[in-house]
């Protein structure tokens, strides 16, 4: 079921100039448990996009002429445009995900899980593999060109015939050409050690600016963070104790989101601008990060004793609370 389409969210054609989120809402219960739905808020306003209890939202994006929400229903990959969904699995596979959606003109570009293990992503709808085995999470498209975040692995057969994975390598590809950013050593299975000091890498955004490569993650040792920026491959530390979950550029601003020791954050030119609790709440999180006209918007959760409350900070500033739902993606237009 979906409401979207039917609350008139687009004026001429255009979806409006603003602040978009997407995440879920609890729309009923069930025995001992809530029941969650696929929502929107458009410049403050609710809108339910699916009701199916099985609906999941990671990812938002406003072109032109409609609002795109990727997700999942029930386990599998799907999209929902102007409030109508588009399965990305023609053979309904199962335990699929669509993690992150964006647009390039009137082409729809899609990142995410899915089953066959291959890494890959979807234009319009048609899949488009990167490697045999692997996943891809994040995506951006700068100049007709489509930078996609993922890892692939190498794979052997055991004498029963399954699967085990070794080498695996985590970047980006740049069109078909793959850049990494880490490569796991040796030839055991993945729980094995790790290059150098033993550390790994975790990546959790990408953007693209002035044809300059932006990768956000965390670099891991002994599950200590420290939020890392990778600019055309070059690593640089932002801060230890801390981790980076997005990034956004535009207009020459780059802006990276993330937490450090409880309080939620974002680093920009080089400084860490924090963004602490209210009075009496014990931390806050980041979630998302976007640009719009050099002004910069985090999305992130405040958590108190018993209790959270979705929060959304612009330049620093808290600008609007969510005490019902929990939006957890961000798209300014």
């Amino acid at each position: 079921m979906t409401l979207l389409a039917a609350c008139c969210c687009c004026e001429g054609g255009r979806p409006p100039d603003g602040v978009y989120l997407a995440g879920t809402v609890v729309t009923g219960f069930n025995g001992d448990s809530y029941v969650s739905s696929a929502a929107m808020w458009m410049n403050g306003a609710e809108v339910t996009i699916d009701c199916s209890s099985g609906a999941r939202v990671h990812d938002i994006t406003v072109t032109e002429t409609s609002v795109v929400i990727a997700g999942s229903l029930n386990s599998r990959p799907v999209y929902w445009q102007d409030g109508d969904e588009v399965a990305l699995n023609d053979d309904m596979e199962p335990i699929s995900v669509a993690a992150a959606v964006t647009a390039a003109g009137d082409d729809l570009y899609v990142a995410g899980l899915d089953a066959t293990r291959r890494a890959l992503y979807w234009v319009n709808g048609e899949r488009k593999v990167l490697s045999s085995r692997g996943s891809t999470w994040e995506i951006a498209v700068a100049e007709g060109e489509v930078y996609v975040v993922g890892d692939e692995v190498d794979v052997r057969l055991d004498e029963f015939g399954f699967e085990s994975y070794y080498n695996r390598r985590t970047g980006y590809w740049a069109g078909s050409e793959r850049v990494t950013l880490w490569q796991q050593a040796g030839s055991g299975p993945l729980s094995e050690p790790v290059e150098g000091d033993g550390s790994e890498v975790q990546l959790h955004g990408i953007a693209v600016d002035d044809g300059r490569v932006f990768v956000a993650g965390d670099r891991v040792l002994d599950d200590d963070h420290t939020a890392t920026l990778w600019e055309d491959g070059e690593e640089r530390v932002l801060q230890e104790d801390a981790t980076a979950v997005a990034i956004a550029a535009g207009d020459g601003v780059v802006a990276i989101a993330g937490t450090h020791q409880g309080e939620a954050m974002y680093w920009q030119d080089g400084d860490a601008i924090p963004l602490p609790p209210a009075e009496g709440a014990s931390s806050t999180a980041a979630h998302d990060v976007a640009i719009s006209r050099g002004d910069v918007y985090v999305l992130g959760t405040e958590f108190r004793s018993g209790s959270s409350t979705r929060v959304l900070w612009k330049n620093g500033s808290r600008v609007e609370d969510f005490t019902d739902g929990s939006p957890y993606a961000i798209f300014v237009k």
